[in-house]
């Protein structure tokens, strides 16, 4: 079983010569992985090999596929696989995950996700969460 990193940049519209096959690569993990440095590190790398200095983009995004928990990954008979090296990933990820729960959201986090936060998403057009937002609760006046 293989997972997969996937990385798309999308240019602004007609100011860019990149041909359309040539705004996403897929990296291909040797092993399923949930830990974050793991993964960050191939997105950084896949973006590093489609970013063009001067190219103006408007959208970006990161696809994982073939995810499985952690206690199904199976091992490689023939490669470099040390479940100590995993069981240790693990254990880290638990802890980075249990003082972000115990302190609060964002309280460690890895530096490629940067520290401020410029940019908002776009929601004009998102659904009421009448069933997740006490104030967007639908009430009759």
């Amino acid at each position: 079983m293989r997972s997969f990193v996937s990385v798309f940049l999308q240019p602004t519209f007609g100011k860019t010569d990149i041909p359309p096959h040539a705004h996403s690569i897929t990296r291909i993990l040797p092993f399923p992985t949930a830990f974050t440095p793991e993964l960050l590190q191939a997105a950084l790398e896949s973006v590093r090999g489609l970013y063009q200095p001067g190219v103006a983009y408007r959208k970006a995004g990161v696809y994982l596929s073939e995810i499985v928990p952690q206690n199904v990954v199976q091992s490689d008979l023939f490669g470099a696989f040390s479940w100590e090296a995993e069981h240790k990933k693990a254990r880290l990820m638990a802890v980075v995950d249990l003082i972000n729960k115990w302190w609060g959201h964002n309280t460690l986090f890895f530096g490629a996700q940067g520290i401020g936060r410029e940019w908002k998403m776009r929601q004009e057009r998102r659904s009421p969460r009448y069933t997740t937002q006490w104030s967007e609760l639908f009430s009759i006046s």
